[in-house]
C-alpha cells in the first residue's frame, strides 16, 4: 500500500480576510458571503488530486455551492485506462440548501467522468431536520452510469483444455435509485 506523502489544504475566506473585529465584540452574522476552498494531494506514485469549492451564503437560510475535483491518484495510476494512460477522474458538483427553520432541504447534482471509460450523473435530494444539537437527515438519490464500449481481441482465458482465445465488446448502462 502506498502512503500519502503530502496533503495540501488551503482555505481562504474573502469576508474573513476583509473583516476584523475587536476581541470583546462578537462577530457579525454574515448576510451574504463567498468562501473559496482549495486543496490538493500528491502520493508516492506521482498521482495528484486538485479540488476547489466556492460556497455562496446568499442569506441565513439559503446557501449555494460549486465543487470541482480532478485526480489521478495511486489507485488509478496502478490501474490504467483502456488507452494505457493513468485513469483521470473529473467531478463537478452543483448544489444548494435552503433552511425553513427546523427543516432543511438540499439539492445536489454531480457529473463525473473517468478517462474514456465511464460517465456518471447523480442527483440528490437531501431533506433534514435540525433539532437543537441533533440533525436527522435523509438522502434520496438517482444515478445513471454509462460505461463506454470495452473491446477485447484475442483475450486468452485459461481452461482445462488449455487457453481459449476470445474477442468481443461490451456496453453497460446502469441506473439506480436509493435512500
Amino acid at each position: 500500500m502506498r502512503a500519502v506523502h503530502r496533503l495540501f489544504l488551503a482555505l481562504a475566506s474573502l469576508p474573513a480576510l476583509a473583516q476584523t473585529t475587536g476581541a470583546t465584540e462578537p462577530p457579525a452574522a454574515p448576510s451574504s458571503n463567498v468562501t473559496f476552498k482549495l486543496g490538493g494531494q500528491v502520493d508516492s506514485a506521482q498521482g495528484q488530486s486538485l479540488q476547489g469549492k466556492a460556497t455562496w451564503t446568499v442569506s441565513e437560510a439559503w446557501t449555494l455551492f460549486l465543487l470541482g475535483t480532478r485526480s489521478n491518484l495511486a489507485s488509478t495510476t496502478q490501474a490504467p485506462s483502456p488507452d494505457g494512460n493513468a485513469t483521470l477522474t473529473t467531478t463537478t458538483s452543483l448544489g444548494g440548501d435552503y433552511s425553513f427553520g427546523v427543516f432543511d432541504l438540499g439539492l445536489q447534482y454531480d457529473h463525473s467522468e473517468m478517462s474514456d471509460l465511464l460517465t456518471s450523473r447523480r442527483t440528490y435530494l437531501q431533506p433534514a431536520f435540525d433539532l437543537g444539537s441533533w440533525r436527522l437527515g435523509f438522502e434520496f438519490s438517482t444515478r445513471t452510469t454509462d460505461f463506454d464500449r470495452l473491446r477485447f481481441n484475442n483475450l486468452a482465458l485459461n481452461s482445462a483444455a488449455g487457453p481459449v482465445y476470445v474477442s468481443g465488446y461490451a456496453d453497460l448502462n446502469v441506473r439506480d435509485t436509493g435512500l
